[in-house]
Order: structure tokens, then sequence, then C-alpha cells
């Protein structure tokens, strides 16, 4: 690590909010990658979330040899806080996020700024690539090689689309004019909650081509209890929030249907992914009831969405949650394995 000069006077052109708990294997790696930024007018923000590990002594370390970084440390309360932390202290005009155990390409910020400038856009995406252990995938099947423009409402359906603009905030830079609303606290899928209301604050959204961000791809672990079942909630109430903004907010027919369809789909996936990972139990049977549960509000507005193989699963799922069980676990033991894989785009 080689100290920094001192920042000229004046606002940096970007805050750039890291949050740090219990990554410090990816620690330095992440840091480096900001402060290796050809744009070097920006605020790098490090915050503590109350980890566990070494991560607050490290990030102290480089900050007392960059005057570009504030080390904050603060008490454990999940990255959306952390995130809302950072923002309090941010100073420039545009933000944008970076989560610890990631890294970044050189030129990222730069090419999302210069364009984000030329256009008047409000918003900034560039590309970015899942990194596993041992290759590169990108993120969309047939790469864009032009620099793109959208008005905020193409964006939000394209959004809810979830197949080229995604809700990640750590590929985007933002004007502080979109941010009116913090991520909310001990919530699950926060990004969920805040983008599509930041690009609805937009009158224009910006894509480059660039491929800045490198989104890495740890080692989970699978749960294998029946309770789990209950754990997929938040990813759904925030598919619900959605749907609810934009109903709330007069986008058309068409683009609320389509979330609501997902919504429901989701749902059903869920239940069968674990009638098929899952033995039976009261738990399991509980967890179906309360996706049907949470479903019967919209029922009269999606099932006429539904296909018929979906149409089929909902309702026997309602009628009976054991039966439902059954018949996933019949179809899994007669259904061929398939010898296909999706086409994707490798790095190497």
């Amino acid at each position: 690590m080689q100290d920094k000069e001192p920042m000229s006077a004046g606002k940096p052109e970007i805050s750039i909010i890291v949050p740090f708990y219990n990554v410090e294997p990816y620690a330095r790696r992440c840091i480096e990658s900001i402060q290796g930024q050809t744009l070097e007018n920006i605020e790098i923000i490090l915050v503590d979330d109350g980890s566990p590990d070494s991560c607050g002594d490290i990030i102290d370390e480089y900050a007392a040899g960059d005057p570009r970084i504030k080390a904050l440390h603060i008490q454990n309360g999940g990255i959306a806080h952390a995130r809302n932390e950072g923002l309090k202290v941010a100073s420039a005009e545009v933000i944008g996020f970076v989560d610890s155990d990631d890294w970044i390409e050189p030129q990222m910020y730069e090419e999302m700024l210069h364009l984000m400038q030329s256009t008047g856009a409000d918003i900034c995406m560039c590309d970015y690539v899942f990194d596993f252990p041992h290759y590169t995938k990108s993120s969309i099947e047939e790469p864009v090689k032009e620099n793109l423009v959208f008005s905020n409402k193409k964006a939000v359906e394209m959004l809810i689309e979830d197949r080229f603009i995604r809700n990640y905030v750590w590929n985007k830079i933002f004007k502080r004019t979109v941010i009116t609303e913090c991520f909310p606290k001990n919530i699950v899928f926060e990004d969920m909650w805040v983008m599509i209301k930041w690009l609805h604050n937009a009158e224009k959204i910006c894509y480059t081509p660039y491929v800045g961000y490198h989104y890495i791809q740890r080692n989970g672990t699978v749960q294998s209890s029946a309770k789990s079942i209950e754990n997929q909630r938040p990813y759904i109430a925030a598919l619900e929030v959605q749907l609810k903004f934009l109903k709330e907010n007069g986008y058309p027919r068409k683009v609320y249907e389509r979330q609501l369809l997902s919504m429901a789909k989701i749902c059903i996936i869920i239940a069968r992914d674990f009638a098929r990972k899952l033995p039976y139990s009261n738990d399991l049977g509980l967890g179906f009831q309360k996706v049907v549960e949470f479903l019967r509000q919209y029922e009269n507005d999606f099932l006429p969405l539904l296909n018929n193989k979906y149409r089929h699963r909902y309702n026997l799922l309602k009628k009976s949650p054991r039966l439902f069980y059954n018949l996933i676990k019949l179809q899994g033991w007669l259904q061929p394995k398939r010898l296909f894989k999706k086409k994707v785009v490798i790095y190497e």
C-alpha cells in the first residue's frame, strides 16, 4: 500500500460507500481496487459494521495512508444500516456502492461518470461479471457493445423484466437527488426496496458496456431445515413492495401484471423446490400454507395469467399441501435429467 498525496481542495466527484463485516480475506483486494481507480478525485467511505474479524484494523490502516478514505466504526446493524451511515457522511453529489468481498476494474468510475455527465443522466450503470473460483461468467448472454440511455419509465419496466437492469446498487452510480429514501433497516434484499424508487426518481438512466464490477461467488451453505421456507419471505416481501409501487405510481397494467405474475410464480417455485429437497414434515406443511395465505390476496388477478402447469400446482397447493408435495416428488423421479446448459459468455 502506497501513501497518497492529499486530495485537491473541493468536493470529490464520487463518494464510494463500502460496508465491511466478516470479509477479512477479501478486504484488501476490494480497497486497493477502489484506490487504484483512474478517477482519483474520489471519497472512499469504509464502514466497519461491528465486524468480529480484523476488518476494522484493516480499514484504519488504509485510512492512515490515503486521505481520500474515511473510516467509520459502528455497532453491527447490517449492510443497509452501514450504507445509510456512509450516506450521512458522504460529501460528493454522486454516490457509488461496493460490496467488500467484491472488486472493481480501474476505469469503472471514470467510465460511468463520463457517460453520466455527457448524457445528463441521473443514474449510470456498467456491466459486471460473476467471478467463480475457476472461471468468470458474463452477466448477460449477449453482451451489449454500445452506450444506452433510458427514460425512467423504460428503466423501471426493464427492472421488472429482470433481464438487463437489475436491483444491484454496486454496478451503478447515483446523483444524490434521486436518493430520496435510505435503505430499510433489518431487511434482507434491501436493494430491491430502493432501486425501483431511485430509478423512478431519475429523468434519465445510462449504461456503459464497460465490464467494471466483479461479483464474487462464494460457496454458501444450503439450509436443510424445513423452517427455511420462511426465510424466503423477505424476497417475496421485496417483490410485493415493488408491485405496490407500480400500482401507486400509475405504471401500465402490463408492467404491474408482469411483476404480479413473477411474484406468484416465484412463490410456487419456492414451494416446489422445498418439496424436491426436503422430507415432508409439519413445519414444511405450515410453510406451504403460509405461501398460500400470502398469494390468496392477489389470486383473482394472477390466476388468469398463470399457464396450466402453474395454475394446477397452485390449486393443488391450496387444496392439499401433502398432495402437492407428493406430486412434486413424483415428477422429480419421472423427469429425465437435462443434458443441455443455458448459453453463457465466458471470460477466461
